[in-house]
């Protein structure tokens, strides 16, 4: 029995002493697996996968599985395809996906995803703890940063009426209850570079349709914060060049809540109020001289300055001069 334990003892002994190298071994053959593992092999899993968790509500496709461990563990996925019962297929060149190892271990999917080549263009978001609000509500922190969109490529995809062409640029932090028991808090900004929209009809409700010729805006700028169900619109610069169809700022507020319907949250739009003033250029209207006739009791010298307010989008909305 003494030789059993002395045996025992020098085989610990041995391993403390070889300790290092156990794991530098141990290491090399965890990266060795890693890097022969037939990653490619596990997409008509994940499909599949992703499929039977959504109810056949999303369908995910890509060509090329790569898992890293240095500096961070993640998984990039490349010539992604995603499609859904809620949206037109999407594309991506690359998705990268690099979670929080002490929230995966608490069972919190914080982590952050860099999409490369969607809409033309990429978006970073990260996800983390937002703290408890007042209520003890678990809130979930989100930033996101939005760089050369396509506008027309999303207007595809929310299947908007009105054309355009452009490039979005967007960062946004906020703090949401997945839940929606509780409205998001979310600060906003965006810029719209070298938009255009062409000869389009513009629906006025009740009043019918006017046309409206095309408009070119070097960029538009926009400023605003959500919060407690309000959306207060700090400032929207258009324009801000001499070629410039129009130039001015539109400021307001707006009543928009979100409920959850499905599972997604759902917009609702309420009550709203916007300041306008803007400064047509002589040759938009020379274009737009229907429309503007229309404005014509809200012009103050060449500029078009009104107050719009309304209980819903919808209706044509009540205007009066601002002074």
């Amino acid at each position: 029995m003494s030789n059993l334990f002395g045996y025992v003892k020098s085989f610990f002994a041995w391993i403390w002493r070889s300790k290092l190298r156990l794991l530098l071994t141990l290491a090399c053959a965890l990266v060795f697996a890693v890097l022969i593992f037939p990653f490619n092999d596990l997409t008509d899993l994940v499909s599949a996968q992703v499929s039977a968790a959504t109810r056949g509500a999303v369908y995910l496709q890509f060509e090329h599985l790569r898992l890293s461990l240095f500096p961070q563990v993640g998984a990039q996925a490349e010539q992604v395809y995603v499609e859904s019962i809620f949206f037109p297929g999407i594309k991506a060149a690359e998705i990268t996906v690099t979670p929080s190892i002490r929230s995966a271990l608490a069972q919190k999917p914080y982590g952050h995803v860099a999409v490369k080549g969607i809409f033309q263009g990429d978006i970073d978001a990260r996800l983390s703890s937002g703290g408890s609000s007042e209520r003890g509500t678990d809130l979930q922190k989100i930033s996101l940063t939005a760089k050369k969109i396509s506008l027309a490529d999303l207007r595809q995809l929310a299947n908007l009426p009105v054309v355009m062409k452009g490039h979005l640029s967007a960062e946004s932090t906020g703090t949401f209850d997945m839940t929606l028991v509780e409205q998001p808090d979310v600060e906003l900004n965006l810029k719209i570079d070298q938009l255009e929209i062409p000869p389009t009809n513009l629906p006025l409700g009740d009043m019918g349709e006017v046309s409206l010729p095309e408009l070119k805006l070097s960029a538009v700028e926009i400023k605003g914060k959500l919060s407690a169900g309000r959306l207060l619109i700090e400032n929207i610069k258009i324009g801000g060049q001499a070629l410039d169809d129009l130039q001015g700022s539109v400021k307001g507020s707006m009543v928009l809540n979100f409920r959850a319907l499905g599972g997604n949250p759902v917009p609702e739009f309420g009550a709203y109020s916007f300041d306008v003033d803007l400064q047509p250029s002589a040759s938009f209207r020379d274009r737009a001289k229907f429309f503007l006739g229309l404005l014509a009791p809200y012009q103050q010298g060449d500029r078009i300055r009104m107050k719009l307010t309304g209980m819903r989008f919808g209706p044509p909305p009540s205007m009066t001069p601002l002074r």
